[in-house]
């Protein structure tokens, strides 16, 4: 790597931000820059900047470059600098209603892209916000969702708070962080943008093993369903058969009396998708998971649920039904 070379694209870079360079000549230098550079003096290079001029013109220019360094170059950033980009990139989620959504998502990403390494870090910071502002800003939910599905979140957190940092810090105790995810969950249907609430359900669905039974009595039904009408809209298939497990197991690990009486109208539901297939945006594979997994769980109202339909007398039902019963057969072998 040539030393020389970045210091003088860092020079380039510089005087561009500083004379009113284009957008599209600014991320050219950019990229000269980033690519001459070492990972961890161009990151620190943006936080310094960024540190000292939060109004820059290109601020989300910039937050953008330091992202994809970030996301191909994690394992040569030091804690050091990941520590200094943290605290920079969070102060600045949801510090004003009228953020642009591209600055908003550019920070998203690098904390996203930290917390494939630094998840404690990345944690922390989230735990500062969340209780600084219960009424959290539809970003932060949204960093948590993509944390959610790139790690298996609820246990980095138990994790997190049985580890040294977590059982020694007193202000990352579990009695401050959990009541807020309690909050935060009885709150998150208020949201209507179905992009925000989907990448939420996501994150409150890895979230679900966490929160109190009291909590999770409430809104069990609650987000099942939204889980469920979330995916009839296009949404992963895959990430809804994840979700909904990790809300049954988590009911069950909680109080099994919690998600029983669901129990039922869920296989109607997931029944009718089956009935209606032709027009229903769910693979039939997934839904038939779903109903395995419930299936092992409550095999006595399955098979009621079963019989019910094999003696109905409309057609497309009991064709339903043996759909069902011959792929649980066929599971069960």
């Amino acid at each position: 790597m040539d030393h020389f070379e970045a210091l003088v694209k860092m020079f380039d870079l510089q005087h561009a931000l500083e004379s009113g360079a284009t957008e599209q000549q600014l991320q050219e230098k950019m990229v000269a820059f980033s690519d001459v550079a070492d990972p961890e003096d161009f990151c620190l290079w943006c936080v310094g900047f960024l540190r000292r001029d939060h109004k820059v013109a290109h601020e989300t220019s910039i937050l953008q470059a330091m992202g994809k360094v970030l996301s191909s170059h994690i394992e040569a950033i030091s804690a050091s600098t990941a520590g200094k980009a943290i605290a920079l990139v969070s102060g600045m989620m949801g510090r004003d209603a009228n953020e642009p959504p591209e600055r908003q998502q550019a920070a998203s990403d690098i904390l996203l892209a930290l917390g494939s390494r630094f998840l404690e870090e990345v944690l922390a910071a989230l735990d500062i916000l969340f209780r600084a502002d219960v009424q959290a800003d539809p970003i932060w939910l949204t960093t948590l969702g993509r944390l959610s599905r790139v790690n298996d979140f609820s246990e980095s957190i138990q994790d997190f708070f049985s580890g040294p940092r977590g059982s020694s810090d007193p202000t990352l105790r579990k009695q401050h962080f959990f009541p807020i995810l309690d909050t935060v969950y009885s709150s998150f249907q208020i949201d209507r943008n179905l992009q925000v609430h989907d990448v939420v359900v996501n994150a409150l669905a890895a979230l679900t093993p966490l929160l109190s039974p009291a909590t999770l009595r409430v809104n069990l039904r609650g987000l099942i369903d939204t889980t469920v009408v979330m995916y009839r809209h296009g949404s992963d298939g895959e990430a809804l058969v994840q979700n909904v497990r990790c809300i049954i197991l988590a009911a069950l690990g909680s109080d099994r009396k919690i998600i029983h009486p669901y129990v039922f109208p869920l296989l109607r539901s997931l029944h009718q998708e089956i009935r209606a297939r032709r027009e229903s945006r769910l693979p039939v594979d997934v839904v038939l998971s779903l109903i395995t997994l419930l299936a092992t769980a409550f095999p006595k109202l399955v098979a009621s649920l079963l019989i019910q339909l094999l003696k109905c007398t409309s057609e497309p039902s009991r064709a339903a039904g043996g759909v069902i019963l011959a792929h649980l057969l066929s599971a069960a072998v």
